[in-house]
């Protein structure tokens, strides 16, 4: 496709997106749920070209960790705080914690599937989330003390991730641009147009999967884990998906661990503090979600 084909794609996919909140009809959600998903994919590989011919490099680990981390995490954060919004703190929980497990999975799938490996650097800062879930449980008795030093501890091993990473990738030679003028007006344009497409594709879809989960009446924590969690997995895997098929495995590494740090690490934590979530080992969302945490991520590194 041209350029204006895929900017008349966008601007169509943006303009019917809205029907979401217009209509509350299952069989037209699940259509618009299609086209939007469409759209994040499209939308996440041109932001990819973009970021590649305005630094002249595949955006690599500092993009993966903070520009696509955020976009891809953007609308689980805006589902959660919608749901807190209308009194639903366990849909908010439900989402985080959903959202961090079926994108680790999905992960590890297209990880091998595709012969891809991330470092295993990696490994430690992934681990901030299972590991916080297990003393989660392990504390469940207590008291308010302990867990807010157990929430203190993984935000503020969750914000050294970002900086021990991001310190890393400053340190390494960055090589001269490959394009002259690159820096233009219009290539800037462009990618703020593109990070656009996917902020409000995520809220589309944030909307769409709220309506789902409502018209199959699903309910708290269990609503958010299974519809917002699932489909709110998307953005993730379609930028994982552009990374991977660039073969560019830093920016793989940075989104995956960016988007499960910010989730898992920061708003989690945040969340269950806030609203005195205490799960126990018979609590099947904290304990299954912690065993195929562990499984899930010791794959990815064997």
């Amino acid at each position: 496709m041209n350029r204006t084909q895929i900017f008349t794609i966008l601007s169509l996919i943006i303009l019917t997106g809205f029907l979401t909140f217009v209509t509350s009809n299952p069989a037209l959600i699940v259509f618009l749920v299609i086209a939007i998903i469409f759209g994040l994919d499209l939308s996440s590989d041109e932001l990819y070209e973009n970021i590649e011919k305005l630094t002249g490099k595949k955006p690599g680990l500092i993009y993966g960790l903070t520009l696509f981390s955020f976009l891809t995490s953007f609308d689980e954060i805006a589902v959660s705080g919608a749901s807190i919004g209308v009194g639903y703190y366990g849909i908010s929980i439900g989402t985080m914690i959903g959202s961090v497990v079926v994108t680790l999975v999905i992960f590890l799938i297209v990880l091998k599937s595709s012969r891809t490996k991330i470092e295993n650097r990696y490994f430690p800062f992934l681990m901030i989330v299972p590991i916080y879930i297990l003393f989660l449980i392990l504390l469940d008795k207590s008291g308010s003390l302990a867990i807010l030093l157990l929430t203190f501890s993984v935000v503020i091993a969750s914000f050294f991730t970002f900086y021990y990473l991001g310190s890393h990738e400053r340190g390494e030679k960055t090589p001269e641009n490959i394009e002259k003028g690159v820096l233009s007006r219009k290539i800037l344009l462009e990618l703020v147009f593109f990070i656009f497409c996917i902020l409000i594709f995520s809220v589309y879809l944030s909307k769409g999967t709220g309506i789902l989960g409502a018209y199959l009446h699903i309910q708290d924590i269990s609503s958010g884990y299974i519809i917002p969690g699932v489909l709110g997995s998307i953005p993730e895997i379609v930028v994982i998906r552009s990374s991977i098929k660039k073969k560019d495995s830093s920016s793989v590494a940075g989104i995956i661990t960016g988007s499960t740090v910010i989730k898992g690490g920061i708003l989690l934590p945040l969340l269950i503090y806030a609203f005195s979530y205490t799960p126990s080992y018979t609590d099947l969302v904290a304990s299954g979600s912690l065993i195929v945490l562990l499984i899930t991520i010791a794959l990815i590194f064997y």
